[in-house]
Parts: structure tokens; C-alpha cells; sequence
């Protein structure tokens, strides 16, 4: 029998919220691949790689959240995520075509 047993105190657990890891991974990895863009001649292949996951996660959570609202929230997030995401994608890759072509 272990202590909270012991004293009385009844257990239960939290009720689980909607689920926002997705979109919250797209926002990050949104703000992370728009963060590395000033250092896109060093960072291109980690800044791309970080808005093409970002830019996957975000479409993924956009739909979870519009096919069940009550078990996945977050939509905001992942829209943010999404347009960041395809921001960094597209500047950095231009970016890069520039120093290329330099």
C-alpha cells in the first residue's frame, strides 16, 4: 500500500486535452527555418530541412485538426507553422540560387 492509499487521498487523472504536438513541431520548426535564413550560406541544408519537416507537420496537424476538432487542436498553430514554413523554404532556396549563381 503506498503512502497516498495510506492517507485517504483519492487519485485520478487529469482529463487529456486535445492533442497540439503537431502543430506546435510545425511552429518551431517554422520559426527555427525562418531564424536560420541571415545565415543561409552556412545553414542552407539544416534550414531547409527544418521548414521541409515544419511544412509536412503543419499540413498534417491542419488536417487531423479539421477531420476531428475534439481530439486534435491547434490549428492556429499549425498555420502559422505552414506559412512560415513555406517562407523559409522558398527565400532560402532562393537565397542559395543567388550565392550559386555568384
Amino acid at each position: 500500500m503506498d503512502y497516498q492509499q495510506q492517507a485517504g487521498a483519492s487519485v485520478e487523472p487529469l482529463p487529456a486535452g486535445p492533442r497540439k504536438g503537431m502543430a506546435i513541431a510545425a511552429m518551431v520548426l517554422g520559426i527555427v527555418a525562418v531564424a536560420s535564413m541571415p545565415l543561409a550560406p552556412l545553414l542552407t541544408p539544416a534550414s531547409v530541412l527544418a521548414a521541409v519537416v515544419g511544412l509536412i507537420l503543419g499540413l498534417s496537424a491542419m488536417r487531423a485538426a479539421r477531420r476531428s476538432p475534439a481530439t486534435y487542436a491547434g490549428s492556429g498553430q499549425a498555420i502559422a507553422g505552414v506559412v512560415l514554413s513555406a517562407f523559409a523554404l522558398v527565400a532560402t532556396l532562393l537565397v542559395a540560387m543567388f550565392f550559386i549563381a555568384v
